[in-house]
């Protein structure tokens, strides 16, 4: 896992998520830390807090009052567990999308084509021989992209949103991708894209 990647991930918005998986006792088990839209295990690292985290991502003290930084408990409905009963292994297609300013990673599951940012990828480059990437559901049925290096989870992704007015795939309803935004956006018919 390298840190630096994780730190460049989460300075470029300047929002930082620290999520915390507890004990029935209450005690931190694990902690994770991203920008909301990638979370990696924290492993090594003593317990994180704001300023810690902010010191470890070597942010000037003058500019640390511009960074968001949020302490969760783990998002419901997502499992950060190296294993879970809905994963499917999935392909890393071959190719990647170029999408306003942003590479995207195309990545087929069983609700439809995903794309995840290939940066969040980064942060687990020294695995990447032996990284496989797994498809889970959401308790709705909403797919998201878990890298793992054996049994061991090192990645929890979240798929980018195409429907954030891709005028591209509006002109193309057959194709994979926005099949995935009709499954999940409730359109019935590939060729209502107009309803989008």
């Amino acid at each position: 896992m390298k840190i630096k990647s994780i730190a460049a991930i989460c300075k470029k918005n300047k929002n930082i998520a620290i999520f915390e998986r507890y004990s029935d006792d209450g005690d931190i088990l694990t902690q994770y830390i991203g920008d909301g839209s990638a979370v990696y295990p924290v492993v090594g690292l003593p317990q994180l807090d704001k300023e810690s985290l902010l010191t470890i991502f070597d942010v000037p003290e003058k500019d640390r009052d511009n960074y968001f930084v949020k302490t969760l408990g783990v998002p419901a409905g997502i499992s950060f567990e190296d294993t879970d009963e809905t994963e499917r292994h999935v392909e890393r297609e071959g190719i990647s999308i170029i999408y306003s300013g942003r590479t995207l990673k195309p990545i087929r599951t069983t609700r439809g084509l995903v794309f995840i940012e290939s940066r969040y990828l980064s942060p687990v480059a020294d695995v990447l021989d032996v990284l496989e990437l797994y498809e889970r559901r959401t308790a709705e049925g909403t797919p998201y992209i878990v890298a793992k290096a054996g049994f061991l989870l090192q990645a929890v992704i979240m798929p980018y949103d195409v429907r954030a007015g891709c005028p591209v795939l509006r002109g193309f309803p057959d194709c994979g991708a926005s099949a995935w935004v009709h499954r999940t956006s409730g359109i019935q018919s590939p060729w209502d894209a107009a309803a989008w």
